[in-house]
């Protein structure tokens, strides 16, 4: 009798221990749930160039008159944010702002009547400053083992400037120049556009990742003036721009990842904006308006920033 029992405590103690299922399989453990949503803040500081030019007709001489105002080499020192969130791995969120401050640059302000140069003004642009802002939705396609993604974007973009003329020289024909210590005139640019684009990103290793993107957008130019180098201007408000604009802008980037949350990165970018038929309204002292052709604008700005990264 105490064999048989022996027996069925070992049987049943054999029993209990043996694993579940068929005879040698592993009961796989329960992955860590993955957060919905993960978000990466950024904070960068850079360098950054800025060209822009406008031309528009006279509205008192016909399509023979015209003026040229460029704006050339104005560096920037700039600092920016950036916020991307990604939920459920596909869904992508992005905004960002910057800003910038001229540290250097140079204003000419060229009239002409036809072909013949009648006056000019040369100027500088240090103090000049930069705001963007923009927001992207976007939806991230996986290949190769989530080596590569392709995310299409969808998104709106606002860029303000305050261009600054101040001091500089001015030329009347064939005389000498007159000094202009005390000019301080500002033109103040804005476009609004909303874009369509995409972003693609590289990871050849798994502290690597690069990423390119380009954007075409289409929206609003509005400017504002208050010009004092002419007293038949009047003041504050010396003339209104507006018109249709074009922008393309595209980037590159590299991040290396130094921790688990943190990283270092650098991006270089460039845009462009142009319109073109736009239109012009001088407002003079006396309260009258004229309007005439603003005929181009162009906005050209090229940067490189260097940042670090958190992830949440």
């Amino acid at each position: 009798m105490r064999q048989i029992s022996g027996a069925l405590v070992v049987f049943l103690m054999g029993f209990i221990s043996m694993p579940s299922g068929r005879a040698g399989s592993v009961v796989p453990e329960t992955p860590a749930p993955t957060a919905d949503w993960k978000t990466t803040a950024s904070l960068s500081g850079g360098w950054r160039t800025d060209h822009v030019r406008w031309k528009i007709q006279f509205p008192d001489s016909g399509a023979t008159g015209s003026s040229v105002l460029a704006w050339s080499e104005m560096h920037s020192l700039t600092t920016g944010v950036r916020l991307e969130t990604l939920y459920q791995d596909h869904l992508y969120l992005r905004a960002t702002g910057s800003f910038g401050g001229a540290v250097s640059g140079n204003n000419a302000d060229t009239d002409y009547l036809g072909s013949y140069q009648y006056s000019k003004s040369v100027s500088g642009a240090a103090g000049s400053t930069f705001w963007e802002t923009s927001l992207a939705v976007g939806w991230k396609f996986r290949i190769l083992n989530d080596r590569l993604t392709l995310t299409p974007l969808l998104g709106l973009q606002y860029n303000y400037a305050w261009l600054r003329i101040r001091g500089g020289s001015f030329t009347d024909g064939e005389s000498e120049g007159e000094s202009l210590s005390d000019l301080n005139s500002s033109y103040r640019p804005n476009v609004l556009n909303g874009f369509i684009g995409e972003s693609l990103e590289w990871t050849p290793t798994p502290w690597l990742r690069l990423t390119s993107g380009l954007q075409f957008g289409l929206g609003y130019y509005y400017a504002r003036a208050q010009w004092i180098l002419r007293d038949d201007f009047a003041q504050p408000l010396s003339f209104v721009h507006r018109g249709l604009a074009w922008t393309i802008e595209g980037d590159v980037a590299a991040e290396v990842l130094l921790t688990r949350h943190w990283s270092a990165f650098t991006r270089f970018y460039c845009r462009g904006s142009m319109v073109t038929n736009g239109q012009d309204r001088t407002q003079f002292s006396d309260g009258s308006s004229a309007i005439t052709e603003l005929t181009t604008v162009t906005w050209v700005t090229l940067g490189v920033d260097l940042g670090i990264g958190f992830r949440f």
